[in-house]
């Protein structure tokens, strides 16, 4: 049977406990809510078991597309390039441990763009066509 086997995470905000850590980044305080507060330490605790960047581990994924905007004020562009770095990092360091499925993190920063697709008809439509390729060629 068909069935997806890739995942594509446009503008991951997944830095998360640095990022709520730093007060004067724009929106922290208003995201308390939402996010929790690191300050409270049993909110601290409860980001930390659900922060995708520090529960990165050394482990098999399946093929990841990831986009971001250098111009994000939501997401700020570092977060998913450290996310990207760290995940390549534990892909290479286990090479040997790995079955043979492709297991590549492709990286899509919009030089442009903010947190959404690009403006413009023709480049949504573009930014829209690459997720779907992707998709279409990790169907198995």
């Amino acid at each position: 049977s068909e069935y997806l086997s890739c995942a594509v995470v446009n503008a991951p905000f997944v830095d998360l406990i640095n990022t709520m850590l730093d007060s004067e980044a724009p929106l922290t305080k208003n995201e308390y809510l939402e996010w929790g507060n690191p300050n409270n330490i049993e909110e601290f605790n409860y980001m930390l078991s659900y922060d995708p960047y520090l529960n990165a581990k050394g482990e098999q994924y399946p093929p990841v597309f990831i986009t971001a905007g250098l111009y994000d004020p939501r997401v700020l562009y570092h977060e998913p390039v450290k996310w990207v770095a760290k995940i390549r990092n534990q892909q290479l360091n286990m090479q040997n441990k790995l079955s043979t499925d492709k297991q590549y993190v492709i990286f899509d920063i919009n030089m442009t763009q903010g947190h959404f697709n690009g403006s413009g008809r023709d480049n949504a439509i573009r930014d829209i066509a690459k997720r779907f390729s992707f998709i279409l060629l990790n169907t198995k």
